[in-house]
């Protein structure tokens, strides 16, 4: 195993092993899972977390590699900060856009036709949904960023949705939110 970027490439196999001989801590009594899904207009990647025990152990997973990441648990928000490429951007004027249909699926999906439209309509760059889950709560967010800059997903009261325009720094208290709900 090498160190490419301050985690493990391994297989999942590897991993396996690693978390039956009680190295990877989180793993073997997590205080919560997450799973994050991002994608660009060409690529997709997915990660599964826990966290426990002042730590957290990532396992990011693309069509290349899967690669084991592990930071203490106050940590965590800047590592998912890293993975979704979350970054400022000052956008012009924006307003709310509201939508018929949740476009998660076809942005995150594997149909390469499909997803590169989804990207074009919302101006997107990146697409990511992060859900983590806890034995009492479990927490949903959706985000698309690009040019125009970061925006959330959110289900709107006539069943449709919106996505709302959010400062980035919005999402990253989002991030940071989940380690508390998580060791407490």
């Amino acid at each position: 195993m090498t160190e490419p970027t301050g985690g493990l490439v391994a297989s999942v196999a590897d991993f396996e092993a690693l978390a039956a001989e009680g190295t990877v801590a989180p793993v073997q009594d997590p205080a919560a899972v997450l799973h994050l899904d991002t994608a660009t207009r060409t690529t997709s990647r997915t990660t599964l977390g826990w966290l426990g025990s002042g730590e957290a152990a990532l396992l990011v997973r693309d069509t290349r590699a899967t690669e084991l990441l592990r930071c203490p648990a106050d940590q965590l928000p800047v590592a998912l900060a890293r993975l979704t490429s979350l970054a400022p951007v000052t956008p012009s004027e924006r307003r709310e856009r509201p939508l018929t249909d949740n476009p998660m699926e076809t942005l995150l999906g594997d149909e390469p036709v499909a997803r590169r439209a989804a990207f074009d309509e919302l101006d997107a760059h990146l697409a990511f949904t992060l859900g983590m889950r806890t034995e009492e709560e479990e927490r949903l967010l959706a985000v698309v960023t690009g040019p125009s800059g970061t925006w959330l997903l959110e289900p709107r009261p006539d069943d449709g949705w919106s996505l709302r325009p959010v400062p980035s720094t919005e999402v990253y208290r989002r991030f940071c939110a989940l380690v508390p709900l998580a060791l407490s």
